[in-house]
């Protein structure tokens, strides 16, 4: 009899609080796949707001290659749906991490996205990064904090428009 597929699964919530008052909160519910152990899948299904009169459905669909236990590479497509918003995203995201402590890794990922607004017309390209810390703060959960640049093309403008911090909490049954 073959082995059943074995699916990890997780609930994140994720906030990022931009500098200049915007902000959004995704709560996610994910199903990941590996495919070998450096190869891996993932899809996900939740809802996002920013707290004002905007709630939607949010949808990802991911996928991971691990170089080793300090880089890897993630390719994602993230599509939100409101009444005021249709969007979807395409990233790609080299990431470098590093154990600093006992359930303790920092992380840098730069990144470059391509985002359609399919409800609104238009699109744009972007190169950011972030760079954050995740803490393990129980078997099976881990809240990671990190601050986010969105847009580096605009770097001449340091103002608070492309500046995010962010937090994530995970946990995995």
């Amino acid at each position: 009899m073959p082995n059943p597929i074995s699916i990890n699964r997780d609930v994140t919530i994720s906030t990022f609080q931009g500098l200049n008052g915007k902000n959004q909160t995704i709560a996610m519910c994910n199903g990941t796949y590996n495919v070998t152990p450096k190869v891996s899948v993932s899809a996900g299904v939740g809802v996002e707001t920013d707290f004002t009169d905007n709630v939607g459905a949010a949808f990802d669909v991911k996928g991971k290659y691990k170089f080793d236990d300090h880089f890897s590479v993630q390719g994602r497509v993230r599509t939100l749906v409101s009444d005021e918003k249709g969007t979807t995203q395409i990233r790609i995201a080299p990431t470098a991490q590093t154990k600093i402590a006992e359930g303790t890794t920092i992380y840098a990922t730069p990144y470059y996205a391509y985002k359609v607004d399919f409800k609104n017309g238009g699109d744009n390209h972007s190169i950011g990064a972030f760079a954050g810390i995740t803490q393990k703060v129980g078997k099976n959960t881990d809240i990671s904090f990190e601050a986010q640049r969105y847009n580096l093309q605009e770097i001449r403008n340091n103002s608070a428009d492309n500046w995010s911090v962010n937090a994530t909490l995970t946990h995995r049954f």
